[in-house]
């Protein structure tokens, strides 16, 4: 069975997929256009970002969105969305 994240590692996983991407905070606040303690907020755990700011997370990281959500992921490392994963 597979249960929402809670806020600690959500927060974890988005650390992590920002830092395997080599983003800064600030450029993922400016794709997101939030501020940067916003975003920080979010890597923190001090604030959830909605489900529409983690879909679009998930796009500007290129992430699974499943990655973010979900506990019990047979994947435990990160799935990114690159062409090299899209078997084309």
């Amino acid at each position: 069975m597979r249960y929402i994240k809670n806020n600690d590692e959500l927060s974890f996983n988005l650390k992590r997929a920002r830092l395997h991407r080599e983003l800064t905070q600030q450029e993922v606040a400016d794709k997101l256009n939030v501020e940067r303690s916003t975003y920080t907020y979010y890597e923190t755990g001090r604030t959830t970002p909605t489900i529409y700011q983690i879909i679009e997370i998930s796009k500007i990281l290129k992430v699974n969105l499943s990655y973010f959500l979900f506990e019990n992921n047979p994947q435990k490392d990160i799935v990114f969305i690159d062409k090299d994963n899209l078997g084309a």
